[in-house]
């Protein structure tokens, strides 16, 4: 039986071409892997996450329904996603478009849709091949005035007045009354009573 390493080998040549303007993606050939993995990784609660070092995980947020009651929830999870990977998120335009994604069932999808397609038409009235999405303040405060609820306080305090315990843990119904108690803005033991 012959030894593998003491027989002769032909190199192998590898061609490696240089990086040049020419050759350089586009911004969407860029974007489009990130859209997909974007979308991979909201396609369901139990996605596998994604690793911002050898030992933090980050959950990617849920697909958002444009239900007002879980926008907060949405929004933090959409920011700790984008604060746990900083490497994915080096743009505005990459923050804008991986929301988007995030926004497939529901009034969101509509709001998502109506918004790309204004972005579409402006940049095709302005003869440019990419969509500029603005900034992310900009961003920010459109999908907010959409989404966010204007009476959180309120919804707590009926979701409170009409909270059941039903098939629920003691622990999962003390959990989620202590939260709509802190949505609701009651300070005191006596506004509770």
């Amino acid at each position: 039986m012959s030894d593998y390493y003491s027989e002769p080998h032909t190199p192998i040549q590898v061609e490696v071409q240089e990086p040049t303007v020419q050759n350089w993606p586009s911004i969407e050939e860029l974007l489009a892997p990130l859209h997909q993995l974007s979308l991979n990784m909201g396609s369901t609660e139990t996605t596998p996450t994604t690793t911002t070092s050898s030992t933090v995980k980050i959950n990617p947020p849920p697909e958002y329904d444009g239900n007002k009651r879980n926008f907060n929830q949405f929004w933090q999870r959409v920011h700790l996603f984008i604060d746990g990977n900083p490497s994915q998120f080096t743009t505005e335009q990459t923050k804008i478009v991986f929301i988007l994604s995030y926004l497939a069932k529901g009034d969101a999808a509509t709001w998502a849709e109506l918004f790309v397609t204004a972005k579409m038409d402006d940049a095709q009235k302005k003869n440019k091949t990419s969509i500029d999405y603005g900034t992310w303040a900009e961003f920010s405060k459109e999908f907010q005035e959409a989404f966010k609820s204007q009476n959180a306080q309120k919804d707590a305090l009926h979701d409170l007045n009409t909270l059941r315990m039903k098939n629920n843990s003691a622990e999962d119904h003390v959990a989620l009354f202590k939260t709509l108690v802190t949505r609701s803005g009651l300070k005191e033991e006596t506004d509770i009573i």
